[in-house]
């Protein structure tokens, strides 16, 4: 149970009573509809105010399009929800990912070569400034996985690189520039992409470190990030057997999941071990590195209890 007098919620008790009575007086489709974060619609395809009043979900994720269309498809959804939507991009490398005239600053990676972490911060400062004129108020990013392997498809120049203190001082100056700007920061992708050579995008991966080189390295990592009140964490579709097998001594090979369908990775490793007390989000759930694990009937339950 999320406790909200606590970080990152701070939240008062008159707070708290008021998201209960609002809770208390929703149906069941409309809390359902706030466990999903779904692709942005497109206004040439979708009434978006008949999609939000539908569906009624929690947020939306944009990809990049002209400013003018962005911040009016924006406006219109946000208007139609009761509840107010998060929106959110992949701002990883600057306003342009969330609008096509955004600025390119620069991979992760060009950053971290730099050796300064004002450079990461006016990354972030950047793109949270460009996001917000279109009324984005949630980045996809830093990215805080480790460039262990560089043949890794995904990771290499989307991370800030191999060191992990590095990682962590890049990262820290990136959330403080998009903060600046009102956009909340959703670090990725616990537990880790980065170890091996496959792309979540195609099959799940596999973070094949013990459990105490993992504590270490990305569990040091996230640690410092929770001690500091990150708001939200993105689950990945990776697979991390020695914490599972910590979590439950036994565990057979066919029961391991990847961490956005575990809930010992979820509730065991990320909230009781780590104490995180935020929002966990999963990666893109139309990856075939999520639905080849078990029939998708079975993983959405799966992947919400967890």
């Amino acid at each position: 149970m999320l406790d909200l007098t606590k970080k990152p919620y701070h939240l008062t008790k008159e707070q708290i009573q008021l998201l209960q009575d609002k809770v208390k007086n929703m149906t069941l489709d409309e809390k359902i509809g706030q466990l999903f974060f779904v692709i942005g619609q497109d206004e040439e395809q979708v009434d978006i105010t008949e999609f939000i009043k539908t569906y009624r979900p929690g947020g939306m994720m944009y990809r990049p399009a002209a400013a003018e269309k962005i911040k009016r498809q924006l406006a219109t959804a946000q208007e139609a929800s009761d509840i107010p939507l998060f929106f959110s991009a992949n701002l990883e490398s600057g306003g342009n990912g969330i609008i096509t005239e955004g600025t390119w600053f620069g991979m992760p990676m060009q950053i971290a070569a730099t050796n300064d972490s004002k450079h990461a911060y006016e990354l972030g400062n950047v793109a949270g400034y460009e996001a917000a004129q279109v009324g984005c108020n949630m980045s996809f990013s830093p990215i805080v996985d480790i460039d262990k392997n560089f043949r890794n498809p995904i990771t290499n120049t989307r991370t800030f690189g191999s060191d992990q203190e590095r990682v962590i001082e890049m990262a820290t100056a990136q959330i403080k520039g998009l903060e600046k700007n009102g956009i909340l920061p959703v670090i990725k992708h616990f537990p880790g992409d980065g170890v091996d050579e496959r792309d979540q995008h195609l099959l799940s991966t596999i973070n094949s470190l013990s459990a105490d080189e993992w504590m270490n390295s990305y569990g040091k990592i996230y640690q410092t990030f929770i001690d500091q009140g990150i708001t939200s964490i993105m689950i990945g579709h990776i697979l991390q057997p020695a914490w599972e097998r910590k979590l439950s001594p036994g565990l057979q090979d066919s029961e391991l999941r990847p961490a956005s369908a575990s809930k010992r990775l979820i509730d065991g490793l990320l909230r009781d071990e780590l104490g995180f007390n935020g929002l966990a989000i999963t990666d893109a759930t139309p990856m075939i590195g999520y639905n080849s694990i078990l029939p998708r009937e079975e993983l959405l339950p799966a992947t919400i209890n967890a």
